[in-house]
């Protein structure tokens, strides 16, 4: 395999490894066959060169000994073979060692070491001494504290997760009022809120669409911190970081921030996508597959899982799907300071659905 298609191939996010030291080991594993046609090509050339140069020397001492005008002996110590002491000295394990990480440096570059865990970096990938210990050491560090290493080290393609982003819908975490129906289907009977099992990406976008199939009542869906959400209300008062699509607005710590879209009637078959960068601090909302533009920037790092809400009606997350490409918020963009502005929430004006 050539090393730029090799390089390639490793920079893809949708991989399907188990655990990204398959992926060291098959770079150590292409790096030795790599540098045992090296070594034998160079043998062979070696034994080519000596070949000749033992023709030569023999040349050279049937020439001396009937012309008589030199010492054949002398003639053949001073002439220098350059695979003979050399040849010893380059096949020392630290030369071989050498060689092979000069031919695996480019593809290791692309290795995910943040993804392996901890006790294979120590077992398999420090021992073999081909990678810088100061990365090895981001990598652990990340594994334990993510905002431990500098916002600049994380946010490089290497501490970017493989695959797309999944969870389910989590029962151990949403509203009396919210009847988890399987793993990604969820039906309200009033207004409640439920997140999902797994945190957003800190480190990449992240991207999940929600499915309606009947007419749902005053949803909300976004992102929230668990702990400090309230799920037993709509997620707008509660203090989600939402969207509200039946009003077209934006809500943020229990405040309506802002008219985000025109409003949506959410009826059957209805499709609403969230992008969220939190490396860029932005978050984003698709209606239908069109890209409404970014609801929130400079949003801060914390743990934050999808979630969504709803008075009424049966929904349907859906996860693992590519994340789309968008344009970046404009250089600067401050956030959207609260405004003062009506609760849209039906439980303190259940009249007030757009629906």
């Amino acid at each position: 395999l050539p090393p730029s298609l090799l390089c390639c191939l490793l920079q893809q996010d949708n991989l399907n490894v188990r655990n990204e030291i398959v992926l060291y080991q098959a770079v150590i594993r292409w790096g030795k066959h790599n540098l045992t046609k090296k070594t034998q090509h160079e043998t062979e050339d070696s034994s080519d060169v000596g070949s000749q140069q033992a023709e030569k020397d023999e040349a050279s001492s049937s020439s001396c000994w009937v012309n008589n005008t030199s010492d054949p002996e002398a003639e053949s110590t001073n002439t220098e073979n350059p695979f003979s002491v050399a040849a010893g000295e380059e096949y020392t394990p630290a030369a071989l060692r050498s060689w092979l990480q000069e031919i695996v440096s480019p593809a290791l570059s692309h290795i995910r070491f943040a993804l392996i865990p901890v006790k294979d970096l120590l077992s398999q990938v420090e021992p073999d001494g081909l990678v810088d210990m100061k990365q090895l050491l981001y990598a652990t560090a990340f594994q334990a504290d993510p905002f431990s290493i500098p916002r600049s080290i994380r946010n490089q393609s290497n501490y970017r997760l493989r695959g797309w982003f999944q969870f389910s819908l989590d029962a151990a975490s949403k509203g009396p009022t919210v009847n988890l129906l399987s793993n990604d289907t969820v039906s309200f009977s009033q207004s409640g809120g439920i997140l999902a099992t797994h945190p957003v990406w800190i480190h990449q976008p992240c991207y999940w669409e929600v499915h309606t199939s009947d007419v749902v009542r005053n949803l909300y869906l976004g992102i929230a911190v668990k702990g400090d959400v309230n799920l037993n209300t709509n997620l707008g008062n509660g203090g989600g970081v939402v969207f509200r699509p039946s009003s077209g607005q934006k809500w943020r710590d229990g405040q309506c921030l802002d008219f985000y879209t025109h409003p949506v009637k959410v009826s059957g078959n209805c499709t609403f996508g969230m992008l969220v960068d939190l490396p860029a601090g932005c978050i984003g909302f698709f209606v239908d597959g069109v890209w409404q533009g970014h609801a929130f920037t400079n949003m801060s790092m914390n743990t934050y899982y999808p979630c969504v809400g709803a008075s009424a009606g049966c929904l349907r997350v859906v996860c693992g799907l590519p994340t789309p490409t968008v344009g970046a918020p404009p250089a600067g963009c401050p956030p959207t300071p609260p405004q003062a502005g009506p609760s849209h929430g039906d439980s303190t004006d259940p009249h007030n659905d757009m629906q």
